[in-house]
């Protein structure tokens, strides 16, 4: 019984653990989006700018 509880604790974790990060992925997505939305009307969109949108939208994309 002991090791019942434990299981559904650990799974718990391991779930909030998962919402937690998925939730900061999207919103750095939003971020970047938005960056790199209004840089196509200032062109002042730099390579790492766009690298780090990629990965994210990559990350926030598989779920």
């Amino acid at each position: 019984m002991f090791y019942d509880i434990m299981q559904i604790t650990i799974i718990s974790i391991a779930a909030l653990i998962a919402i937690i990060y998925l939730s900061i992925c999207q919103k750095q997505h939003a971020e970047l989006y938005n960056k790199v939305f209004e840089a196509r009307f200032t062109h002042d969109l730099s390579a790492e700018s766009v690298e780090k949108y990629r990965r994210n939208y990559v990350l926030t994309e598989i779920m």
